[in-house]
């Protein structure tokens, strides 16, 4: 850098006997780079007259590399409040010219400044900034404070501040970009700092809250007649299931369900043998933008429903036979294995066994796939047009009515 920057050569270059000086590396390097290594003798600092000598110069280390004094003019103070002008194209005629927010330093990579936004809880940078440096944000109270006597000196401006013009407009691109600040005593209120979950089945079994939730995934299970139980014919192997446990939460931090999910170690399957075709197609975004704008424009109602478990749905077209998940295995049958009817969670083919499923469904309600788009159905009678479009487990209107008459048969919403 010292070469790049000066346009100099580096010659000679006069050194202590530290050992990072006098390192194998350090020596080769030098003879490579064409620089000569001198070295002072062991406690003789008098030969470092000529570094001292530079250390007593008042001047800064860029002063005395660039032979140019540094303007400080653009220093502000640390947290003082200030006002982000705001462009004409990126407001409207009744919008604000400027943002509130807080300074909090310099872009490493731009010539502008940082500064934090409360509302929009970003980090924003741009040199169009007006700076009140006889202001500060409160964090605790959440609102600006004067500085008045008693306030440290450090607080007082030392320059007099002036709106620079040419706006960046770049959002938070420094070397660590931040996407979301938030208070500390915030975040310890919202967040469960404690929480973890377990990851085998023996950890979840300490708990009664994990163990009601492998209870219900079982029961769901039952219920939808996905398996039964059965001895394993010869050259068939059972394949091993494992318990996956999330935690869900509210958008206030709190604790919304404890979810567990039986799934299958799919990566034990053998293609041609266990599993065929595994590809499920899924909507095109355009696709879905169209039907809003469609409904937005001819007044049509939207729904969208829930499939609870869709995967679970899927019925299987190979023999799969799966272990007893453990701690629920059946008395005096521990040997057995489950054949499944309907697909698991974890299934080479779950994606595609469930598309089949609703593919299937729809068409026996009327629906017609369009060809461009096999995701996209298209029902014309009486009632009118009705559009459906599967995105794993959506749908519209229609689905609701004649899935919740035929519930009994066909998957719950």
């Amino acid at each position: 850098m010292v070469e790049t920057q000066s346009v100099q050569k580096v010659k000679v270059l006069r050194t202590d006997n530290g050992g990072e000086y006098t390192s194998k590396e350090f020596n080769v390097f030098c003879q490579e780079a064409g620089i000569v290594h001198q070295l002072i003798a062991p406690y003789l600092p008098q030969q470092n007259g000529v570094s001292k000598r530079k250390n007593r110069t008042s001047k800064t280390p860029i002063e005395a590399w660039s032979g140019v004094k540094p303007s400080i003019k653009h220093l502000k103070v640390f947290g003082s409040f200030c006002y982000l002008h705001v462009p004409s194209l990126k407001r409207g005629k009744l919008d604000e010219r400027a943002e509130k927010g807080v300074f909090v330093g310099y872009a490493a990579e731009l010539k502008g400044y940082k500064f934090y936004n409360s509302s929009r809880m970003k980090i924003l940078i741009s040199r169009d900034v007006h700076f009140d440096e006889n202001s500060y944000w409160n964090w605790d109270l959440k609102k600006v404070h004067k500085c008045d006597q008693t306030t440290p000196s450090i607080l007082e401006p030392v320059v007099e501040s002036t709106s620079i013009e040419d706006p960046l407009d770049v959002e938070a691109t420094s070397n660590t970009p931040v996407l979301k600040v938030r208070p500390l005593f915030d975040v310890y209120e919202r967040c469960n700092l404690v929480l973890v979950e377990p990851t085998c089945d023996t950890e979840a079994a300490r708990f009664p809250e994990w163990i009601e939730a492998m209870k219900a995934k079982i029961d769901v299970i039952e219920r939808n007649g996905t398996w039964k139980l059965t001895e394993l014919p010869e050259a068939k192997k059972e394949i091993g299931v494992k318990w996956v446990f999330r935690t869900k939460f509210n958008s206030d931090g709190s604790i919304l369900e404890h979810k567990a999910r039986l799934v299958v170690k799919g990566f034990a399957q053998v293609v041609g043998v266990d599993y065929g075709d595994t590809f499920a197609p899924v909507p095109k975004h355009d696709t879905i933008r169209l039907l809003l704008a469609l409904a937005g424009q001819m007044g049509w109602k939207v729904y969208h429903l829930d499939v609870k478990s869709a995967f679970l749905n899927g019925i299987l077209l190979q023999e799969i036979y799966v272990q007893q998940p453990k701690g629920f295995e059946v008395t005096r049958h521990e040997h057995k294995v489950y054949k499944l009817h309907k697909a698991l969670y974890g299934l080479k083919q779950a994606p595609r066994a469930w598309y089949n499923r609703i593919d299937s469904h729809l068409i026996q309600l009327g629906f017609r796939r369009s060809e461009n788009e096999v995701t996209l159905y298209l029902n014309q009678n009486e009632d009118g047009l009705q559009l459906q479009s599967v995105i794993e487990e959506s749908s519209l209107e229609s689905m609701a009515k004649q899935w919740k008459a035929q519930k009994h048969e066909e998957p719950k919403l």
